[in-house]
């Protein structure tokens, strides 16, 4: 009865092994807001204006966001990868096979990572305000 048990628990399992890899894509969307609204916000060579959708790729360690408007001092702020819930969900509902195979093809495929801060809000200080 316990053999039966445990590959009932494995077969239902199976599906939800790299389950990050399923439900997620390779970019997540980052809102970004600031005060005074319309800013704009510099990642790379793409440019944004506040209150904006700031795309990011999953597992490749982050990104720095610049904003800045004029009459305002700029402000850089670090983004990076966290390991999300998922990673958890395959450790703890895989063990020990749908662990290793679904949290290893999560994080290869950087769909198990998301970001930190999950949302940005930036207040900008006026530059006479030195």
């Amino acid at each position: 009865m316990r053999g039966i048990r445990a590959a009932l628990v494995l077969l239902v399992s199976t599906p939800l092994w790299g389950c990050a890899s399923i439900y997620h894509s390779d970019v997540a969307l980052v809102p970004v807001t600031s005060t005074p609204s319309g800013a704009t916000v510099t990642v790379g060579n793409q440019t944004y204006t506040t209150p904006a959708m700031v795309p990011g790729r999953r597992g490749e360690g982050g990104f720095v966001l610049e904003v800045s408007k004029q009459g305002y001092l700029p402000r850089k702020v670090a983004v990076i990868d966290s390991l999300g819930g998922w990673i958890w969900g395959n450790l703890w509902l895989g063990w020990p096979v749908g662990a290793a195979i679904g949290a290893g093809i999560d994080v290869i495929s950087g769909k198990g990572y998301g970001f930190d801060p999950e949302m940005v809000h930036v207040d900008l200080t006026p530059e006479a305000a030195r």
